[in-house]
C-alpha cells in the first residue's frame, strides 16, 4: 500500500510541476508554432501488457484533439528563416536544441528518435540537447559516439537483468553498471556545455536544476543517476546526497527540460494528447500517427521492462515519428534522406 501511494502521489507531482520552474532556472524558449505536412501511416501493433500497479492514469489525462489531429511544431530558427525566402539557408546547429521528457524505462523510443534525427543531420554532435530522468540518459548517448547497435545492446542488458532479477529498488545498480560499461572515458568531456541534466534539489532549497557542467566521468554518470532516481522505487531511498545537497529525480520538477537556445524542440515518449499540463510538445507518439495505448499501459512500460519485441518495435516507431517531423519542419536541401 506504501508503495502504490508513494509512486501514486509521484506521478501526480510529476504531471502537475512542469509548469512550476522558479524563475531564474532555466532560459524560456519562445515558439512560433506552424502547420505540419505529412501523411498518416498506420501504427504497428504493440503488445499490451497489464500494468503491476495500482496508477491513477487519469491525473495525466484530459481529453484531446480529435484522432487524426497532428500537433503544430516550431521549425529550427534557420529553418524557418529559409521557409520565409523561399531559399535554402545554411543552419547552425546551436541556434536550436532538443529536449527529452522523463519516461523511464521507455527510453527505446528517444533511442529511436535520436539515431534517426542523427542519421538524417538534423541533431549533430554540437547540437545541445536536455533530457531529465530517461531523457538525461539518451541525451547523453547522443554526444557519446557510440552506435545504435552498442546502445541497444546496453538497454537489452538492462532490461533483462531487470526481468530476470526484478526492478523495484534495485534499477540504480543495474543502470549505473550499465552505464559504467558502456560510457566512453571521456563521455565528460563531450557532454560539456552540450547535454542539460535536470535534476532536483530537495535541501539546502527545493529547486529544479539544469547541470551542463561535469568534472569527470564519474560525476557526469552520478549526475544521470540522480536525474533518474525515482524515489523509492530507484532503490529504496526517497532521496540521494550529490555535490552539494540532498537531491532526486529531474524529472518531478522539469518533466521535460529546454536548451538555452533560441529554439528548443520538445520530445516526450508518453502520448502528448494524454498529458493534461504539457503544451508545445513538437514530437511524440501520437503526434504524426494515432497511438492506440493508454497512459496506463505507458507507465506499465515506464516501470517495468516490456517485451524485447514490444522495447524494439518502440525503436522503430521512434524512427517513424523523427523522419516525419524532420521532413515537416527542415528543408529538404538541408536533410540526408534516410
Amino acid at each position: 500500500m506504501y508503495m502504490h501511494h508513494s509512486l501514486g502521489q509521484f506521478t501526480r507531482m510529476r504531471a502537475l510541476s512542469g509548469l512550476k520552474t522558479p524563475e531564474g532556472q532555466h532560459v524560456a524558449v519562445s515558439r512560433r508554432p506552424t502547420p505540419t505536412t505529412g501523411r498518416q501511416t498506420n501504427v504497428h501493433p504493440l503488445q499490451k501488457i497489464t500494468p503491476p500497479l495500482g496508477f491513477n492514469e487519469q491525473c495525466l489525462s484530459r481529453a484531446g484533439p480529435a484522432p487524426g489531429h497532428r500537433r503544430p511544431v516550431s521549425q529550427p530558427a534557420a529553418a524557418a528563416s529559409a521557409a520565409s525566402s523561399g531559399a535554402s539557408a545554411p543552419r547552425i546547429a546551436t541556434d536550436y536544441g532538443f529536449g527529452f521528457s522523463a519516461g523511464g524505462l521507455l527510453f527505446p523510443y528517444f533511442l529511436g528518435v535520436a539515431v534517426q534525427l542523427q542519421a538524417m543531420n538534423v541533431l549533430r554532435p554540437e547540437t545541445p540537447v536536455a533530457g531529465a530522468s530517461a531523457g538525461s540518459i539518451v541525451a547523453v548517448c547522443t554526444k557519446s559516439g557510440l552506435g545504435e547497435q552498442e546502445l541497444l545492446e546496453a538497454f537489452w542488458d538492462l532490461a533483462q537483468d531487470c526481468r530476470r532479477s526484478g526492478t523495484r529498488t534495485r534499477l540504480k545498480s543495474v543502470l549505473q553498471r550499465v552505464l559504467e560499461a558502456a560510457l566512453p572515458d571521456d563521455i565528460h568531456e563531450r557532454c560539456e556545455g552540450r547535454a542539460f541534466l535536470a535534476v532536483t534539489s530537495l535541501w539546502p532549497q527545493f529547486e529544479p536544476r539544469l547541470v551542463s557542467s561535469f568534472s569527470s566521468r564519474e560525476d557526469l554518470i552520478n549526475t544521470l543517476l540522480v536525474s533518474s532516481h525515482i524515489p523509492y522505487w530507484f532503490d529504496g531511498s526517497l532521496f540521494t546526497t550529490y555535490r552539494d545537497g540532498l537531491f532526486f529525480d529531474g524529472g518531478i520538477t522539469n518533466f521535460i527540460p529546454t536548451t538555452p537556445t533560441e529554439r528548443c524542440h520538445r520530445v516526450c515518449c508518453f502520448a502528448s494528447q494524454q498529458l493534461r499540463s504539457f503544451k508545445n510538445i513538437d514530437l511524440s507518439p501520437d503526434t504524426y500517427e494515432a497511438w492506440p495505448y493508454d497512459m496506463r499501459t505507458m507507465l506499465s512500460w515506464a516501470f517495468e521492462p516490456a517485451p524485447e519485441e514490444t522495447l524494439q518495435l518502440l525503436v522503430e516507431k521512434g524512427k517513424r515519428d523523427a523522419r516525419s517531423w524532420a521532413v515537416a519542419n527542415v528543408p529538404a536541401t538541408e536533410l540526408v534522406m534516410v
